[in-house]
């Protein structure tokens, strides 16, 4: 720390260099979300194109939607270009809230606040997406740095006020234009000016100008409340009953208005309670709010500590407490918003990190094992709920976690593991060991004295673990997981594979980011049947459906004699399908082995059978292998000849008996491709899956192995009849025997 001390200019600078790397790093790299910045970008383009701000965003802040259009007029119409300004902002609220801690509290506080802010989600995700609220905490964090240096730096130098008096005004507006008076300004001029109020009553030297300054602050503080309201009241002639003045009364406005930044509820739905922030404060400024607790509690603190660190221990706790607060009553009243406060949680820690090795000799080990037990806690709930931590920049907005990437969703948990270490050994800070006296604690020494240090230098651990997640989130986490929320993959690969020339169908494409990345020549097809149809066509056409739609079309190909071929299959959700296959081009088509009109080969049948069920499926043949080792996995395979369509879909049942045990490969037949209901008559359904083969606790032995169809669920089970072959009294199907080994 006293290293930063002696360079913190050069380590300010070097923190707005690394902030510029994890904000500005493949920005233009990962396309706009559908429909979240979406949204925002039509509302950009209609500005653009002449409309009035206020005609295109009637109910909420317009500053941000004016922020993107002025981005994309000077960078260009781009991801890159309508990103830019954001991540700009985001640079400037770092860098700000550094500052504001290296004037207070020295330049170790300041790299530390900016080094924790620079690594929350809050700042990291919400400057790299257009929903992100990085324009109300950038214009929070310079209204603090210029308002707390204009209330409390003894420096009169005109140039320093002309700087901080320009800081606080620019800070104002654009905190009041992109999040209202109540999020956005009152935060932070009501906290700072409970802070003025208390240190005036421990600085003799500075109290009268300290209350003036609280008065001035407050009263400013009041101003913004009142702007903010200004806009959810009209001014109404009064009904019989109402209390009137001069025939008027107040009433709630039934339209928003950007000085609140929305449309005040008159009614509150029941899903609004005071806990709404709290998945977004503990989220959004992950991994750092483990710490949060104990630094806002060393922030409350009234005695020790130079001046200006008490101060900004006490300006830090006012406005965390205000920005919940006032951002907590916005979302119960107004509509969903991100905490906007994140630079005074951020100011707390660094303090306290920076001030421990001189305000606290030893170590806190209780304190040490909460932040492990917390940070533990919630890299749990990432890994179970892994949305939650994107949706801290979705502006309120949600979406479900794309299934095939689940690789992805264990990254901020690993590194939630990896900080609760670090930051435990930290706080907790363990005693260096002694010279070991028996041969065990000479074999533990090692661990003993690496632990020692890691608690020592525990500050630049949690730091450079932060930073490790920070740039695995902008370089990584983000555009991988934008791939499936977003077109832009999707129609680069359709660039990439089909003919410019070719005409393109969309199929259930909604909002308007299909459009937007695929132009004007692009045919929406209205239904399945314009798809079809389409899809018929003589010359080679190209179009993009949902995967769900696969099993009717090849259902429908194969009964008139057409082709469907899947190109691509890389979306989570959507198919590049063509009717024609180049030379060098491979069907991707799952179904187009697995729903045959001609009998399949003998190898594929396996074991002919002749089991019939319903009269309406017939097996003919299973494949199975004779031996597997306990707890591994092994692939199966069922032949089915349909008779007649069925009227519902079905699941497989297969049971594995032997030695009083049994487990099990139920399954959705093709892998839930293509439900039973939807096979015809005269298909061969070739239906593939795996079975984990017990574990080691099953004993080596012989099972018996039984198949079926069912529906239902526990308790409440319904099987299909067998019509023809033998069967037990559960309409179970005996179809061979395996042996684990």
């Amino acid at each position: 720390m006293k290293a930063l001390e002696r360079r913190g200019g050069a380590a300010i600078a070097a923190l707005a260099l690394a902030a510029a790397v994890l904000l500005l790093g493949r920005l233009g790299a990962y396309g706009f979300w559908d429909p979240h910045e979406i949204a925002i970008a039509d509302d950009a383009s209609s500005i653009l194109e002449g409309a009035s701000p206020a005609d295109v965003v009637a109910d909420r802040p317009r500053l941000p939607v004016e922020i993107v259009a002025a981005g994309v007029r000077v960078f260009g119409a781009s991801e890159l270009g309508a990103r830019l300004p954001l991540a700009i902002l985001g640079i400037l609220a770092i860098v700000a809230t550094a500052l504001l801690a290296s004037r207070l509290a020295g330049r170790a506080a300041g790299l530390v606040t900016g080094a924790v802010l620079a690594t929350s989600p809050l700042a990291l995700l919400g400057a790299r997406i257009l929903t992100g609220n990085i324009a109300v905490t950038a214009g929070g964090a310079l209204l603090a740095l210029g308002a707390a240096g204009l209330a409390w730096s003894s420096d009169r130098r005109p140039v320093l006020i002309a700087g901080n008096a320009g800081a606080a005004i620019a800070g104002a507006l654009l905190a009041a234009g992109a999040g209202g008076g109540l999020v956005g300004v009152f935060p932070v001029l009501g906290g700072l000016a409970i802070a003025l109020a208390l240190a005036s009553r421990w600085d003799g030297e500075r109290r009268r100008r300290l209350r003036v300054a609280a008065a001035v602050v407050g009263a400013a503080a009041l101003a913004s409340i009142v702007y903010a309201f200004a806009g959810a009241v009209d001014w109404v002639a009064a009904q019989p009953g109402d209390r009137a003045l001069f025939g008027k009364t107040l009433a709630a406005a039934k339209d928003g208005h950007a000085s609140l930044g929305g449309a005040w509820r008159a009614r509150v739905p029941e899903d609004r309670t005071w806990n709404l922030l709290f998945e977004n404060v503990a989220f959004g400024l992950f991994p750092w709010v483990v710490l949060a607790p104990f630094a806002l509690r060393w922030a409350g603190r009234s005695d020790g500590g130079p001046p200006g660190v008490r101060f900004a221990g006490a300006f830090a706790l006012c406005w965390a407490v205000l920005g919940w607060l006032a951002a907590t009553v916005f979302a119960i009243k107004v509509r969903p918003v991100a905490y906007p406060a994140a630079p005074a949680i951020a100011l707390a820690i660094g303090l306290w990190l920076s001030r421990r090795d001189r305000d606290e000799a030893g170590g806190l080990p209780l304190a040490g094992a909460a932040v492990a037990l917390f940070a533990l806690i919630l890299a749990r709930d990432l890994q179970v709920f892994p949305a939650e931590l994107p949706a801290v920049a979705l502006d309120g907005g949600t979406f479900t976690w794309p299934k095939d990437l689940w690789i992805l969703a264990l990254v901020p948990p690993a590194f939630g593991v990896a900080f609760a270490a670090v930051a435990g050994l930290a706080v907790a800070r363990p005693a260096s060991p002694e010279e070991p006296a028996g041969r065990l604690e000479q074999l533990l020494a090692p661990a003993r004295r690496a632990t020692a240090a890691l608690g020592r230098h525990g500050v630049a651990a949690m730091l450079a673990t932060a930073a490790l997640f920070a740039l695995a989130l902008s370089w990584l986490y983000l555009p991988a997981l934008s791939s499936q929320m977003s077109y832009k993959a999707l129609f680069d690969r359709v660039a990439a594979v089909a003919d410019s020339e070719a005409p393109l169908g969309l199929f259930n494409m909604r909002g308007s980011g299909a459009r937007y990345y695929a132009g004007d020549s692009a045919s929406m097809l209205g239904n399945r049947n314009e798809l079809a149809q389409f899809l018929q066509r003589d010359e080679r056409v190209f179009a993009l459906a949902p995967r769900s739609e696969l099993c009717p079309l090849h259902q429908g190909a194969a009964r008139t004699g057409g082709n469907v071929f899947v190109l691509d299959d890389d979306n989570d959700k959507f198919l590049l399908l063509s009717n024609q296959l180049a030379d060098d081009e491979v069907d991707r088509n799952p179904l187009a082995q697995s729903i045959r009109r001609s009998p399949p080969p003998a190898s594929t049948v396996g074991t002919p059978m002749s089991v019939i069920f319903d009269d309406t499926i017939e097996l003919i043949g299973v494949s199975a292998p004779g031996s597997v080792p306990r707890g591994s996995t092994f692939e199966m395979t069922l032949v089915f000849r349909v008779i007649k369509r069925p009227r519902r879909n079905w699941r497989v049942f297969v049971h594995f008996d032997g030695g009083g045990v049994r487990f099990q490969g139920d399954h959705h037949p093709l892998d839930k491709s293509c439900g039973t209901a939807r096979w015809q008559p005269g298909d061969y359904i070739v239906d593939r899956f795996e079975v984990t083969a017990g574990n080691v606790a099953y004993g080596r032995t012989e099972y018996r192995i039984w198949a079926g169809f069912f529906t239902g669920a526990a308790g409440n089970w319904t099987n299909m009849p067998v019509s023809k072959g033998q069967h037990d009294d559960a309409d179970r199907v005996a179809i061979g025997t395996i042996s684990l080994r």
